[in-house]
């Protein structure tokens, strides 16, 4: 049978800003197509704690919910006159799938449900699910799909929000995706072509000019040159197809890019893997006086399992992304981050990781720098009990003078209960 081993297309999706999700681990959240090809300490197999899921016929229901409280210095990440707040926080998750011997059938959902003690204005209610398919073919061919929607919130901070209309408050939107992808193997070779179509509504008035389409096309065809090295060319078109012809500052803000790129898949040794591609995008512009640009697009992946106890895993990438931001057609974005984890106990996992955004925005005197860390853990009692803690720090600079600088401090302690 043959597995998917990547989600991204060769043309990466915009995305909007979110801070890391906390809580849950996997179930509703979906990485159903996902399959790493050498897991780190906290995506190991272990029989002995692992949820056994609810048998029903040929199926298997994964449901869970985690529980916890959280405490922030900083909620409306100002610069000044820092409000905190505690807020309660549950989020469930499900996944019923199928426990066939070919292909595949599921339905997936989760939630986040966080209300606040004292600034209920930030009070958050998150949630969706998605319905996934993979159709195996033959041995060599496999068709997969997946369509969902999730209502999001991304909180103060939010580098393309009005801060002027929204201050002190967060960002909901509606995102609906579906996706259609074919895998076909034939000799050393693997040939991925993929369709993603992303449509994104947000609630408030003062952001309806982010309002949009998009639509993004790749394909990918690697050639197994060796056991550990499997080099790939992929190509792709992204569109971004926004309701407004213009939006509030005037821009017409629809544009389209084509991304071509070389890279590998290194299997350094039995205990470290790699992936590298290195590539060229260029983006069209509607609007007048936006003129097209060709940038360098880079992106990078390595997990380390130095012993069966510690993994250290590193990702960068360096891409175009779009925003709303007055006279500018996008920005560039650097992003990179470290983290570790370590097994103490077989019941007992720890990790900590660091993480660096730039955002450069073109055409406007505006460069945003984001610093992000972040200490946990998690105590696994059985199968079906654990316990969670975590801590965050996140500082923003920037050198527009409309933009405010802030550091926020978080901590997050929990339980999280699974069948």
């Amino acid at each position: 049978m043959l597995f998917i081993v990547s989600t991204s297309n060769a043309q990466e999706p915009s995305t909007d800003y979110r801070r890391p999700d906390s809580g849950a681990r996997g179930v509703g959240t979906g990485d159903w197509v996902f399959v790493p090809e050498l897991p780190s300490v906290f995506q190991r197999a272990r029989p002995e704690y692992d949820p056994t899921g609810l048998a029903l016929g040929s199926w298997i229901l994964r449901p869970e919910v985690s529980l916890g409280g959280e405490f922030s210095d900083n909620v409306f990440a100002e610069e000044h006159d820092k409000d905190s707040d505690f807020s309660g926080v549950a989020e469930p998750a499900f996944r019923l799938q199928s426990d066939w011997d070919v292909h595949l059938l599921g339905i997936e959902g989760s939630g986040r449900f966080e209300q606040h003690v004292e600034e209920t204005s930030l009070n958050e209610e998150e949630g969706g699910g998605t319905a996934f398919g993979r159709l195996d073919i033959t041995g060599e061919d496999t068709l997969f799909a997946s369509a969902g929607y999730r209502r999001l919130v991304s909180p103060p901070g939010d580098p393309d929000d009005d801060e002027d209309a929204n201050e002190n408050d967060s960002t909901t939107f509606d995102r609906f995706q579906s996706r259609l992808g074919y895998v076909h193997e034939f000799a050393q070779m693997i040939l991925r072509v993929d369709a993603r179509g992303r449509r994104f509504n947000y609630l408030d008035t003062t952001d309806e000019d982010r309002d949009r389409d998009e639509l993004d096309l790749g394909a990918r065809l690697t050639y197994a040159w060796s056991p550990r090295i499997t080099p790939f060319v992929e190509i792709g078109y992204g569109l971004e197809d926004f309701d407004e012809a213009v939006d509030d500052t005037g821009v017409d803000r629809d544009s389209m890019q084509y991304t071509a790129a070389l890279g590998a898949n290194f299997l350094i040794t039995d205990i470290m893997r790699a992936e590298l591609a290195l590539g060229v995008e260029h983006t069209e512009f509607d609007q007048d006086g936006f003129d097209s640009t060709t940038n360098p697009r880079v992106s990078g992946e390595v997990v380390w399992n130095i012993t069966q106890l510690t993994s250290i895993i590193g990702r960068a990438r360096y891409f175009e992304d779009v925003t709303t931001q007055a006279n500018s057609s996008g920005k560039r974005v650097l992003a990179a981050g470290v983290r570790v984890e370590q097994e103490v106990l077989s019941n007992l996992l720890l990790f900590g990781e660091v993480g660096y955004r730039n955002d450069n925005f073109k055409g406007v005197d505006r460069i945003d720098d984001r610093f992000e860390a972040g200490l946990g853990g998690e105590f696994l009692l059985n199968r079906n009990v654990s316990f969670f803690a975590e801590y965050s720090f996140e500082h923003r600079t920037s050198d527009s003078p409309t933009v405010d600088d802030f550091t926020e401090n978080t901590i997050f302690v929990g339980t999280r209960l699974q069948y």
